[in-house]
């Protein structure tokens, strides 16, 4: 039963974030990103294109978000304002995911909220509010992923296997980089479900993984439609790794200076890639990854760990495109977060019974940035891991207070 106050987060939630557009002018100069671009390109006819240092790429992206932005902006007469609305919509929904799942090993208040800290998670609302980006999709998805996969341990059979591989394939549609993590965890699953006859438990795997693949083919045999090549996820994912791993690296696709890794790529590195199409630069960027790893296994190294810290703490260019005071609010707010993240782990680790529930959670948030701190990392990646991070914060308050006012647990 979903208790009346998550309405009520929800509500004012949407509200809030509908009126705070307003007064901030968003809905009139919204920071637009390369899907913005994508899903204009797709409207004029020029197709799913996104010229990119003077190359045409074809698959720069995954698709959800862009095509969802195409036919919302098809269907309202090119209205930003809709875009926005939904994106606040979404980013307030996660309120109902977060509960569900901190429900399942935390009490009704610790769960209430963690819901309510999420529905209102100050970067979060940013990205809703002033940025048409795929951000809040990718969170949404993810963590509706990350409660079916809850749904089908507790409940397994062949509808909830089926629920989870459909949402899966559309997760991956909305980001790949959570792939890592359902093969992990579907791994895990098959050793949670153990009371389960082995044909059983494979027989649902395969269910999971044929569903995922139905709704993600999609994309494939588009984009092997356009290249003549098999081509399963986004081309970017080449120039982002090289971005976070070369000499001049930061970690990020953004230096501490403010400016652009690019501009401290060699002029000769810019020829060659000027001189290769789309799928070229794509094993460009991956052979000069490989090659980087091979000859400077120390840097890469220190470079990894860079960007494992960056992804739970701050990087000398966090907030360099914010004003102070955001900067400063945010990093008080996540600073508390994290002390209680780490003090509600510690409280929630001593029911034997949760540590199952746990294992999962953190396998999502290692996941991810394991994956990031190979790849590039900037403060939104954390993003996506933030909400599970808080549901333990929420249970690391009330323990605390709980302590302060003399109460224990055994």
């Amino acid at each position: 039963m979903i208790p009346r106050n998550l309405y009520i987060i929800f509500g004012l939630a949407v509200m809030i974030k509908l009126l705070s557009g307003f007064f901030l002018n968003a809905y009139n100069e919204p920071q637009i990103f390369e899907y913005e671009i994508i899903a204009n390109n797709m409207l004029s006819g020029k197709g799913f294109l996104y010229n990119f240092y003077g190359v045409e790429y074809r698959a720069f992206v995954q698709p959800l978000y862009p095509v969802f932005t195409a036919i919302i902006y098809y269907l309202t007469n090119h209205s930003q304002v809709t875009m926005l609305a939904i994106q606040s919509i979404v980013s307030s929904l996660l309120c109902f995911i977060i509960y569900f799942i901190a429900i399942r090993f935390t009490g009704k208040k610790e769960a209430l909220l963690a819901a309510a800290l999420v529905a209102f998670h100050p970067g979060l609302a940013v990205y809703s509010v002033l940025k048409l980006h795929t951000l809040v999709f990718d969170v949404f998805f993810y963590l509706l992923t990350v409660s079916l996969i809850f749904r089908f341990i507790e409940r397994p059979g062949t509808r909830n296997a089926i629920l989870l591989g459909a949402f899966t394939g559309l997760t991956l549609l909305s980001r790949s980089t959570i792939l890592f993590f359902v093969i992990l965890c579907l791994a895990y699953s098959l050793f949670l479900l153990r009371h389960i006859k082995i044909n059983t438990r494979i027989k649902y795997l395969s269910i999971i993984l044929l569903a995922a693949f139905v709704v993600y083919s999609p994309w494939i045999i588009r984009n092997y439609m356009v290249f003549k090549s098999v081509v399963f996820t986004q081309t970017s994912s080449g120039e982002n790794l090289w971005s976070g791993n070369n000499k001049a690296a930061s970690g990020s696709a953004i230096l501490a200076s403010g400016r652009s890794i690019h501009t401290k790529m060699p002029q000769e590195m810019r020829e060659d890639l000027r001189n290769l199409n789309e799928l070229g630069q794509v094993k460009y960027y991956k052979n000069y990854f490989v090659n980087f790893v091979r000859k400077n296994p120390l840097l890469f190294t220190q470079l990894f760990m860079k960007k494992f810290y960056y992804f739970f703490w701050f990087a000398p260019h966090t907030g360099i495109l914010y004003s102070r005071a955001w900067l400063y609010s945010y990093k008080l707010y996540y600073g508390i977060i994290f002390f209680l993240f780490l003090a509600g782990l510690v409280f929630a680790l001593k029911k034997k019974s949760n540590i199952p529930t746990i294992l999962i959670l953190l396998l999502y948030m290692l996941s991810l940035a394991f994956l990031h701190a190979i790849v590039n990392v900037d403060t939104r990646h954390r993003w996506t891991v933030e909400p599970i991070m808080i549901i333990f914060a929420s249970i690391g308050f009330f323990r605390l207070v709980d302590f302060i006012r003399g109460k224990t647990y055994g």
